[in-house]
Formats: structure tokens, sequence, C-alpha cells
């Protein structure tokens, strides 16, 4: 068990939440997530998929893409802010970092998600 921005979030004995390496699509689900209810690791990692995909983005364009690449509609203030925790934490872990140009981009420690 771990806590995010007072969620607690629990992981299996076989799982390790630094390891984790996927991100749920929630289109057209029926029991869509709240963002609070998303833990760090998949944010960041749906932040690297869409940086993988569409590379270098300035953050709010990140944000954006990244909120569609998931299955959302339109953004909120709590999905933004859920998405800027996936960020930090990207950017602790080294896997997204700031260019030159001011844009968001994969780290050495970045990959396919």
């Amino acid at each position: 068990m771990n806590k995010q921005a007072g969620v607690k979030f629990y992981w299996g004995k076989e799982q390790d939440p630094e390891a984790y390496s996927l991100y749920r699509l929630d289109a057209g689900a029926d029991d869509r997530r709240l963002p609070e209810e998303i833990c760090q690791q998949e944010l960041k990692n749906a932040l690297c998929a869409t940086l993988n995909e569409k590379g270098p983005l300035e953050k709010e364009l990140l944000v954006r893409e990244t909120v569609r690449a998931m299955g959302y509609a339109r953004s909120g203030q709590a999905l933004s802010a859920a998405l800027e925790r996936g960020l930090k934490y990207g950017r602790k872990t080294g896997e997204i970092v700031l260019n030159e140009d001011g844009q968001f981009c994969l780290g050495k420690a970045g990959g396919v998600h």
C-alpha cells in the first residue's frame, strides 16, 4: 500500500509500483474512474505513451492529448491536477524530461508503455 494525494493505493505482493508500466483506457466504460482514483504510476505511463506517440509537447498540449488517450472527452480541474501528479512523478523517475525548447519529452529512462 502507498498513499498518493490522500488516497490509498493497494498493490499485490507480486506487483512493484515502481515497475508498473500500464495504463487503463476508460473510453466507454460505465464505471469510469475519478481522477483521484488513478495512481501516479498509471498517470505517468499514460503521459509517456502520449509522448512516445506525439513526440515532444508543451505541458498544456501534453495534458490535453493524454486526457484523450485515456478515453476522457475533456479535462476538468481534477483530471488536470491528477496528470500534474503523474508528470511530477515521471520527472522524478527520469522518464519525462523538459528539453531545451521548453517541451516535455521522454527521458533516457522513458519508453513505450
